[in-house]
């Protein structure tokens, strides 16, 4: 059983592939091709190469047809130069510089060369061609504005033309910049609109939700519940984003008294909280500690309004109860369950739920420790490329499934962040080329030493196979009469003269053997000695390099389950805490009435 990885998405349109259209008389430049479509930009590339080096000239599209590749097995450095020179040419169109300067933009995100990756788009404007391009490089120009901390910047990046109304993400991105620029209002507003349009598209779909949990939680940090609740309502029940949901919708119940001045509608569906549950649904997270949250959440309400609050609270939180353990959202309702219960005055109820929590938040941190030695073993690397180690899809590659190992459990929300994604699959192409690299030395050896040829000679083995091969013909009979007036060839074209001239003339063929070649030298030759040296000198160097990644991919690893374990011991203190507190609250008056 495979499980699969749930990656976060970017807010950003995806690059397309460029377009190239085969050759008619370009044999080799369609089979390169084929490579190409096929995600196998190393080979394509190489075989691109190959050719060049072989044409009195290069046309555009193979010159273009080169870069691409480059950069899509991430040969970074020699796309750009290749991409510099064909400039300087002056023979790529303008739709052609568009596509590849969006390529390039998009790999410098995703590698993390922000700096590079602004300069890259700013460099793109006298070559932004059509709609969907701008479009494109507005919505990534902006992303690496709020990067850097200028939301205002980036709105007016996604207000210039009008871009955000031309693009879903790109709305996504503004409503949040419009938020981090303190323009509050605005930013509410176009996350409302986009979180109310009808969709059918899976992508739509978890835009849509991510959409209206981001602005649920922007009101439940102001402790908005009323303004909270309606948003919430609208996400799936069945979603990437709805384990947070229920888990806020509690909080929005409890501080459901304060609502924003827009107007709001849930509008729900059979497939959405508010639509499957009922009224009672649907928040996300918030990051602040959870001490201060249950703080910052009590209301000023009436008793009996209060004590309703917190049983509507229950109905979304015991929903989450019976999900996965090991998700961030379940473990923090095994507390906000007791203390609902505790404040509508169910103390042994309460006192079961945290003496619960503290025993599942044991068995998750000892999983925690588990997972952590795994990983320093060097085991969960190697597992996760195993799959598909020898497919060459360059910096396109993704790890989409993970398989049942401890440590991979824990590691969903790690596996999703680009830093990592990007130091995997560096640590795979080092592996691909390691392994090419033993091949291409041991063929080397077995040709020079000759050991790739057959042990017998070639006229022996001949001898041997026709002496224990069966007869041509077993159940023909041998009393035949044959045909004494036919020629060299027989002018009869029936069975029996063919037969009869057969048998006539085959025993006066004799086949000539070519004699057995000489003996090979058994030590290669000084140009094959060069190459296997090289060979070996490449081969330490990419050892130690893929040793220095898998640490780094270690590294990373277990850095972020040191913080899931940090939030879980923050957890078991706190339940340990509220759980001695009713227990000196229930021996209180059994000592006053002594």
């Amino acid at each position: 059983m495979r499980r699969r990885l749930g990656l976060a998405t970017l807010l950003l349109a995806a690059t397309p592939l460029l377009a190239f259209e085969p050759k008619s008389a370009g044999f080799e430049f369609n089979r390169a091709l084929f490579l190409h479509y096929s995600q196998d930009h190393f080979s394509a590339a190489s075989m691109a190469l190959r050719q060049q080096r072989s044409a009195e000239e290069i046309d555009a599209q193979a010159a273009r047809f080169v870069i691409d590749n480059l950069l899509g097995y991430g040969l970074y450095q020699e796309a750009v130069r290749r991409f510099r020179a064909e400039l300087a040419k002056g023979r790529l169109s303008s739709e052609a510089r568009a596509d590849l300067w969006l390529k390039l933009a998009r790999y410098e995100y995703e590698r993390g060369y922000f700096d590079a990756a602004e300069a890259t788009l700013t460099e793109m404007r006298v070559d932004v061609g059509g709609r969907r391009r701008r479009t494109e490089r507005a919505g990534l120009l902006a992303q690496l504005q709020l990067r850097s901390g200028r939301p205002e910047v980036a709105v007016d990046t996604l207000l210039d033309g009008r871009v955000y109304a031309k693009d879903d993400f790109a709305r996504y991105n503004l409503g949040m910049a419009l938020i981090a620029s303190g323009e509050v209002r605005r930013g509410r507003i176009e996350l409302d609109k986009l979180g109310r349009q009808v969709v059918t598209d899976p992508v739509e779909h978890a835009l849509r939700d991510r959409t209206n949990l981001a602005l649920a939680y922007n009101y439940l940090a102001e402790a908005k519940g009323g303004s909270a609740m309606p948003v919430l309502r609208r996400i799936r029940l069945e979603g990437p984003y709805s384990d947070e949901a229920l888990l806020g919708l509690g909080w929005a119940e409890i501080a459901a008294d304060k609502a924003d001045v827009l107007r709001l509608k849930d509008e729900r569906s059979d497939d959405t909280i508010g639509g499957v549950i009922g009224d009672i649904l649907r928040p996300g997270k918030v990051n602040d500690d959870i001490r201060a949250r249950l703080g910052m959440l009590r209301t000023g309400s009436s008793a009996d309004d209060e004590e309703q609050r917190f049983r509507n609270a229950l109905v979304p939180w015991l929903e989450l109860d019976g999900r996965d353990p090991k998700k961030p959202a379940v473990l923090e309702v095994q507390l906000a369950i007791p203390y609902a219960l505790d404040a509508l005055g169910e103390k042994e109820r309460a006192r079961g739920f945290y003496q619960r929590a503290v025993e599942r938040l044991e068995v998750g941190r000892s999983g925690l420790e588990k997972a952590i030695d795994g990983i320093q073993s060097g085991r969960m690397v190697e597992t996760m490329i195993r799959r598909d180690r020898d497919r060459q899809a360059g910096w396109n590659w993704r790890l989409r499934d993970l398989p049942d190992a401890a440590e991979t459990y824990y590691l969903a929300e790690i596996l999703a962040d680009s830093t990592f994604q990007e130091a995997l699959k560096n640590y795979r192409d080092l592996k691909q080329l390691q392994r090419k690299l033993a091949r291409d030395r041991q063929t080397l050896i077995d040709s020079a030493s000759g050991a790739h040829m057959a042990s017998v000679p070639a006229t022996e083995l001949f001898r041997q196979r026709l002496k224990d091969s069966p007869p041509l013909w077993p159940q023909l009979r041998t009393g035949l009469t044959l045909e004494t007036q036919l020629g060299r060839y027989p002018r009869n074209e029936t069975l029996e003269g063919l037969l009869a001239w057969t048998y006539r003339y085959a025993p006066k063929i004799a086949l000539k053997l070519a004699t057995s070649p000489g003996e090979f030298s058994q030590s290669p030759s000084a140009d094959a000695q060069a190459l296997i040296a090289r060979i070996e000198e490449l081969l330490e160097g990419v050892n130690g390099v893929i040793g220095r990644q898998r640490d780094l991919l270690e590294k990373i690893a277990v850095s972020g389950l040191e913080e899931h374990k940090a939030m879980l011991t923050r957890y078991l203190i706190d339940a340990r805490f509220a759980l001695a507190r009713l227990f000196d609250e229930t021996q209180l008056p059994a000592e006053g009435t002594e």
